[in-house]
């Protein structure tokens, strides 16, 4: 059995799946499986799950229940990761398994996507950081109110439990959803600066 499975949704993304494919040869770990949902035949060394049509991210996500790993990694197609990246995820989950973790998400120009959700004073998911320079914030790892699902770490066993991403979002708040169903049942969402 493999600790890690990477799941990429990579609906209409061909063209950005180049770079995370070449970050994940780059990384220090690799004992990972990497399932792919794709409405095109793309080939390569990864378990590929082709669908017909686009439902959603949340139906794409949920393949997740077919990975062999014990944690399970979401990732945008449009994500780079640094070589230890992976590495240090799985240390981290591996001592907080009542977690779900949402590892740092920076745009290439430098600037902060999320370190995290949160709720605004009206009550609206607001991501943490975004917009800051990436070396001025985000270096501690807290508890959030959601994970983003770009970079989403979670146990298969608590993935399982929760039975995986509500469908009834297509696009959006299924992450937000995932992570509030969990905080329900007494589990942690943190965010941790790795990325």
């Amino acid at each position: 059995m493999v600790t890690l499975s990477i799941i990429v949704v990579n609906v209409k993304g061909k063209d950005s799946l180049p770079k995370l494919l070449e970050s994940l040869k780059r990384s220090s770990y690799n004992d990972f499986e990497l399932i792919i949902v794709d409405d095109e035949q793309i080939s390569g060394s990864f378990k590929l799950i082709k669908i017909e049509k686009d439902l959603g991210l949340a139906y794409c996500r949920n393949f997740a229940s077919y990975a062999k790993g014990e944690y399970l990694l979401f990732l945008d197609n449009d994500t780079e990761l640094l070589p230890d990246t992976i590495f240090k995820a799985v240390e981290f989950i591996k001592q907080n398994p009542n977690t779900i973790v949402q590892l740092k998400l920076v745009y290439s120009n430098g600037l902060i996507d999320s370190c995290g959700g949160v709720l605004d004073e009206l009550g609206y998911p607001i991501e943490l950081g975004r917009g800051d320079k990436s070396a001025e914030n985000c270096f501690e790892v807290r508890e959030i109110l959601y994970a983003k699902g770009a970079s989403l770490l979670v146990s298969k066993k608590m993935f399982d439990e929760l039975k995986g991403f509500d469908t009834e979002y297509f696009y959006g708040y299924d992450d937000t959803d995932f992570s509030f169903r969990a905080l329900k049942r007494g589990y942690k969402v943190v965010f941790s600066l790795l990325r």
